[in-house]
């Protein structure tokens, strides 16, 4: 049986239901609010779903007065909503770079902040934050993209004695160089719950559709 067939209708197989009547939640995350979202009147309608085909997420903004303002009392909001399919955005591995060989490696999701050393020692958590370059504005726990393990053909993505100096003063040794922001403000110990629900769902997704 063709995939086609286990599917429903003629729509592309990425973005397929396994029952076309229905999305299925696989996860929703719990965010912390703090300042400035304790004055966000629309904080309760954003949200962000692991869907059984993708993910999305709404984070209301006062639009069209100040773009980079949750929504107030005197600057009404417009909900902000997206919507990604595992196989596009960092997940699609079609592009020159990945059919090229230039960058290698599944997509990865990883919880917390990356960790730095100092003197040999392991730095504490504010600095490992303040080193992530973290903004003020982020607050609770956050989920990162490691969008390859390779890179330049043959160039490991995780840190080495090159980059803290030999365990004097930089990255630690194995973690990833190159990340990318995926949610921050998470309440605690929703990174995990979303990294495992996240990475589960995309698993059984590629085997239905036959997509890496």
């Amino acid at each position: 049986m063709t995939t086609k067939n286990k599917l429903n209708n003629d729509i592309a197989p990425a973005i397929q239901l396994v029952d076309p009547k229905n999305i299925k939640i696989i996860h929703s995350v719990k965010f912390k609010f703090c300042c400035p979202e304790l004055c966000n009147i629309s904080r309760n309608r954003k949200y962000f779903h692991v869907l059984e085909n993708s993910y999305e997420y709404n984070s209301p903004a006062a639009l069209p007065c100040i773009p980079c303002m949750p929504p107030n009392i005197c600057c009404g909001g417009n909900d902000s909503v997206t919507k990604t399919f595992f196989d596009r955005g960092v997940f699609d591995q079609e592009d020159f770079f990945h059919q090229s060989g230039f960058v290698s490696g599944p997509v990865k999701l990883m919880s917390g902040t990356r960790t730095y050393q100092c003197l040999y020692i392991d730095c504490n958590p504010c600095c490992n934050e303040f080193c992530d370059c973290c903004m003020c504005f982020d607050h609770g726990e956050k989920v990162r993209i490691v969008p390859f393990e390779n890179i330049c053909w043959c160039c490991s993505n995780e840190a080495n004695y090159c980059d803290n100096m030999c365990g004097i003063c930089g990255l630690k040794t194995g973690e990833p160089r190159i990340t990318c922001n995926f949610i921050n403000n998470l309440d605690d110990g929703q990174s995990k719950l979303l990294q495992d629900a996240f990475s589960k769902a995309r698993i059984q997704w590629s085997k239905r559709t036959g997509i890496s």
